[in-house]
């Protein structure tokens, strides 16, 4: 997988922004012309570009936990961690205008997460450009965005699923594989990490 991931690095923005448009034609079709339609299914569509972009650097990060200049895995680190911030922009361009076309109520707490997981996205490539930023802090600020980006994305899904989220499109038939494919993310990279930490102490 590591192998797979670094070999098509070079083309994986180009896959981003394809998929991006593709969910705009999509989300054209499935609307009917219809504006505030549109843009709610092209959040839910763009939302899953987002997490597919996640899931590939999640397990990247999971794979090559360090983080040190000069080798190959920094730069991969580095454009997966700019193509996810590309592609979660753009979600989050469209999510707004949903939510402001389809007068959508957002809950303060869930409204903090999601700024919080935001700063994050888009600091963490910033920060790796900067000579200055130590290795130590860059290993902390990683392992603090995986944590909390895919929180953010299962709480999303878990509020679905509890239908505590009256307002929004798709059925629960879609939303159980991508909570289920979360969990079991995050159950394999605990698994890694700790087998990891594991033979470094031995």
């Amino acid at each position: 997988m590591k192998n797979s991931i670094e070999k098509w690095i070079a083309h994986w923005l180009t896959v981003g922004l394809l998929l991006e448009i593709v969910v705009v034609l999509l989300a054209y079709w499935e609307s009917n012309g219809t504006m505030a339609s549109f843009f709610q299914s092209a959040a839910r569509l763009s939302g899953r570009v987002s997490l597919l972009f996640f899931s590939i650097l999640m397990i990247y990060a999971t794979l090559v936990t360090g983080i040190e200049r000069g080798v190959t895995s920094y730069r991969v680190k580095y454009i997966l961690f700019r193509d996810f911030a590309v592609v979660h922009l753009i979600h989050l361009c469209i999510l707004t205008v949903s939510v402001y076309l389809n007068h959508f109520e957002l809950l303060p707490i869930r409204l903090a997460g999601g700024v919080i997981a935001y700063g994050l996205v888009v600091a963490m490539p910033y920060l790796m450009q900067k000579s200055t930023v130590g290795q130590p802090v860059l290993i902390a600020v990683q392992a603090t965005y995986m944590f909390w980006v895919w929180l953010v994305f299962t709480m999303t899904y878990t509020a679905r699923l509890s239908g505590s989220t009256p307002v929004h499109s798709g059925s629960p038939a879609s939303w159980w594989p991508f909570f289920i494919w979360l969990i079991a993310l995050i159950f394999w990279r605990s698994v890694i990490l700790l087998r990891q930490s594991w033979v470094t102490k031995k």
